[in-house]
């Protein structure tokens, strides 16, 4: 099936190409994220009277992922799973579980906007997760998978505590950098 892109996809095209593609993922997928549109003669001449307003709503969206990127920098979640004494989890961790713990924190993000880089999360552990929040932003967070709520509270403190020395650490140097800038 012919489709236009609504809007780049990374896997697809940019924003007005015609590309091919299997008629379910058109149908189930491209269609209703309203990411693509049937190639028809009338769709390809409206497309042309609406790129410049396309482009624009697509660098608006390129904007707010910006932002919303800069508030998930150095992100890390932490999910509690039933584990075996090996460390094996009973079920496994999914990008809908990943997505709900994200939308709890206030971030609302679909789980089609997540990859685990083709890895399965079946065991405790620390695993990194990229969150494509448009074409051109891609995020990595961490995901930490631990047994129980005291192990949880236990990483956050460890987390938090880093993340207060290193703060201290970049202030010393930038205050050293000052203090030599001054000297010169």
């Amino acid at each position: 099936m012919l489709i236009i892109l609504k809007e780049n996809i990374t896997t697809l095209g940019k924003l007005g190409e015609v590309v091919k593609v299997k008629p379910g993922y058109a149908r189930n997928f491209l269609f209703p994220q309203k990411k693509a549109m049937k190639a028809t003669k009338e769709n390809l001449i409206k497309l042309e009277e609406q790129r410049l307003l396309l482009e624009e709503e697509n660098t608006k969206k390129l904007n707010a992922a910006k932002v919303l990127a800069s508030s998930l920098h150095d992100k890390f979640i932490i999910l509690i799973k039933q584990a075996s004494e090996d460390g094996k989890i009973f079920g496994s961790v999914t990008t809908r579980e990943i997505a709900k713990t994200l939308l709890q924190e206030g971030y609302d993000i679909s789980h089609h906007s997540l990859s685990l880089g083709g890895i399965s999360i079946k065991n405790l552990g620390e695993y990194q997760v990229n969150i494509e929040l448009h074409s051109k932003v891609i995020v990595p967070i961490t995901i930490y998978v631990v047994r129980s709520e005291k192990d949880a509270h236990e990483l956050r403190q460890a987390k938090l505590q880093n993340q207060k020395s290193e703060q201290q650490e970049a202030e010393q140097d930038a205050s050293k950098e000052a203090a030599d800038a001054d000297d010169s």
